[in-house]
């Protein structure tokens, strides 16, 4: 099934802006109170260029805002949530590798939930695209760990151990899936 719609993760404007809404809303406050190791935006010109790049995110315009997520790194490198859009970015653009390394820059630099939750979530994802079932499986518990009610990690982790052969813990994360629901 690799490749199908049912091992892709989601790629719909609900997505993003659950993932991207909250990064921009913290990015731009100034009353903002951030946590050990996790920057803020102070460069102006690193805020303008953060919030240039969530509509074509949005617009499904991956190339463009991965040129203004650039910028903002280029201007504050140590700011992990522009990574985390970039990811996103390029994980829509279909560049899984760039996703990956900007996903885990992210976790490298520092953040704060939901926000290291999702930089694992959508990290799985990617290893799940690419048919990495033991990283997908890793970064959806991490995902899971960071922040239990992600149920779209454990629903892709219970993909990767049934690509994995593992079909108990396929079907139990399954089982959780719709208990949720």
């Amino acid at each position: 099934m690799h490749g199908s719609l049912r091992s892709r993760p989601p790629r719909n404007v609900a997505a993003v802006l659950l993932a991207v809404g909250g990064l921009v809303l913290t990015a731009c406050r100034p009353d903002s109170n951030p946590s050990a190791g996790q920057a803020e935006l102070s460069d102006a010109r690193a805020v303008v260029a953060y919030v240039q790049g969530t509509r074509p995110l949005l617009d499904g315009e991956p190339q463009k805002a991965i040129d203004s997520f650039s910028k903002v790194i280029q201007f504050e490198p140590d700011y992990a949530k522009a990574y985390v859009s970039r990811g996103i970015a390029y994980q829509q653009k279909g560049s899984l590798e760039g996703a990956v390394a900007d996903f885990s820059e992210a976790i490298k630099t520092g953040l704060s939930q939901p926000d290291l939750a999702v930089a694992y979530q959508i990290r799985g994802a990617c290893y799940l695209e690419q048919a990495k079932w033991d990283e997908a499986i890793a970064n959806a518990t991490e995902a899971i760990r960071h922040q239990p009610d992600v149920y779209v990690a454990l629903y892709q982790r219970g993909l990767a151990y049934g690509k994995r052969g593992d079909h108990k813990k396929a079907v139990a994360d399954f089982t959780e899936v719709l208990r949720a629901d």
